[in-house]
């Protein structure tokens, strides 16, 4: 149930992502469909059904009024990485309420000292991903705090509560939530340990 759960996510993403048009035209990464499914499914296996079946009726949702979840998600990122383009079209975006914004800055926090955390652990591997938080000078680099937010906002308010309990979970638990998801999508595309990539960079 869970894998058919994803799989159908997986789909119904790949098909929005190709609908995302690029500033500057279509992105090389739209053609990768194998890196796309990876990086997604390494993320959705640590989700419960409950919080998968949540998402799944997001998507349905936003397709069914003619909405792209995945083009808003780069639109709400443009907010910290192209401050002027964002002014520009904020008014045309979902509004965000207060509760919602709450747990978004709360997750994108926890995955920013997540992602500072597993850098240190594995400094080969943190300097090729993105950076914890946005750079100062360097409005245009998306950082992972940055990226989890963007894609955060486009969540319902039922899935954020249900991704939040997953995440306070890990977090209670000492564990490490994006190191989890790194590991997964190495362990797809290279059928390697996490070692054994940052022994060979």
């Amino acid at each position: 149930m869970k894998n058919e759960l994803i799989n159908q996510i997986i789909a119904m993403e790949w098909e929005m992502f190709q609908k995302t048009q690029n500033v500057g035209g279509r992105a090389w990464c739209q053609d990768d469909k194998v890196q796309f499914d990876a990086n997604r499914r390494a993320q959705f296996e640590i989700w419960d059904e409950k919080t998968l079946q949540s998402y799944l009726h997001d998507l349905q949702e936003a397709e069914s009024t003619g909405q792209n979840p995945v083009t808003l998600k780069y639109a709400y990122m443009m907010e910290t990485t192209s401050p002027e383009e964002y002014a520009l079209l904020k008014d045309r975006l979902p509004e965000i309420s207060e509760e919602k914004r709450l747990l978004i800055d709360r997750m994108a926090e926890m995955t920013a000292s997540w992602c500072e955390e597993f850098a240190a652990q594995y400094p080969n591997l943190g300097r090729r991903g993105r950076p914890a938080r946005p750079l100062l000078g360097a409005p245009g680099i998306t950082s992972a705090q940055t990226y989890c937010a963007g894609e955060l906002s486009t969540y319902s308010l039922e899935t954020l509560k249900n991704l939040y309990q997953i995440y306070e979970q890990y977090a209670k638990e000492n564990r490490n939530l994006f190191e989890k998801s790194v590991e997964n999508e190495i362990s797809f595309l290279l059928h390697k340990s996490l070692k054994e990539i940052e022994s060979k960079i």
